[in-house]
C-alpha cells in the first residue's frame, strides 16, 4: 500500500480477498466520524494488477497508517482495572497472549483460564470457564477469544448476568459499553489485526456505562427468563 501526494492509496498486486479486507479496513473499522471525508470506494471488477481509491484525505490516511505507534500505558483513564478473566481456544491462543500483554502494561491483574497452546480444542470449554466466573461473581469483566469471535460470544450468552459483545469495530467497543453495559469484551483472533484488537480493547476498558434509559433496557435483559417455556 503507498500513500499518493494528492491523498490517495495505491495498492499494488492485490487479489479480490485483499480488496475486501481492504475495504473493510477503510470502512468499516474506522467509523466516518473518524476519516472525516469519505467517499465509496469504486473498484473495478475483476480486480486488476493496481487500482487507485483517491476518495481519502491524506491527514485521516495518515492516522490510520500511523495506528500502530500508539502508546497505551497508565491507568488514569480506564474505567475497568481489572482483575480480568481471559480465556480462549486453540485459534485464539496467540491474540490472547499478545492481550495478557497489553494488559499487564497497563498494570491490570489477569487470570488466564486457558487454553495454554495452540493444540485443538474445543471454545465451549473455556468459554463457559470465564463466563461463569462472571456469572458467579467471582470477576466483574473478562475477554474470551476464538478464531472470528463468535463462538465465544454465544458460549457466553447463555450465563446469567453476562454480556458478552463482540468488537469488530470502534463503535462496538465503545457503545456495548455505553449502552449495553458488556462486561466480556469478545475479539476474533484471526480476523482482527492487532493494532486493531488493541485499539478496540483499550477504547473497551476506557469507556463508562451511561446508565439512565440504558438500565431498564439491561434489567429487561437480566430479568428474562432461561427462555425454555413456550
Amino acid at each position: 500500500m503507498q500513500r499518493l501526494s494528492e491523498g490517495g492509496i495505491i495498492v499494488r498486486r492485490i487479489d479480490q480477498t485483499g480488496m475486501i479486507r481492504l475495504v473493510q479496513c477503510l470502512s468499516c473499522w474506522f467509523p466516518n466520524s473518524r476519516l472525516g471525508t469519505m467517499k465509496p470506494i469504486k473498484v473495478p471488477l475483476p480486480v486488476s494488477e493496481s487500482f487507485v481509491c483517491p476518495y481519502f484525505i491524506i491527514g485521516n490516511l495518515d492516522e490510520m497508517l500511523d495506528m500502530s505507534t500508539t502508546t497505551y500505558s497508565g491507568e488514569e483513564n480506564l474505567v475497568i482495572r481489572g482483575p480480568l478473566a481471559v480465556g480462549s481456544d486453540h485459534a485464539g491462543f496467540p491474540m490472547k497472549m499478545r492481550v495478557i500483554e497489553w494488559l499487564k502494561e497497563l498494570g491490570i491483574e489477569v487470570n488466564d483460564f486457558g487454553t495454554y497452546d495452540e493444540v485443538r480444542t474445543d471454545y465451549p470449554d473455556f468459554g463457559a470457564k470465564v463466563a461463569k466466573a462472571i456469572s458467579n461473581g467471582h470477576y466483574q469483566h473478562g475477554i474470551l477469544i476464538c478464531a472470528s469471535g463468535i463462538g465465544m460470544s454465544i458460549v457466553a450468552n447463555k450465563f446469567k448476568g453476562v454480556r458478552a459483545a463482540l468488537c469488530t469495530t470502534e463503535y462496538a467497543a465503545e457503545y456495548c459499553r455505553r449502552h449495553n453495559n458488556a462486561n466480556i469484551f469478545v475479539i476474533g483472533g484471526r480476523t482482527t489485526p492487532e493494532v486493531f484488537a488493541r485499539r478496540f480493547l483499550h477504547i473497551w476498558l476506557k469507556t463508562a456505562y451511561e446508565g439512565g434509559r440504558h438500565d431498564g433496557r439491561v434489567n429487561k435483559i437480566n430479568a428474562l427468563p432461561d427462555c425454555t417455556d413456550e
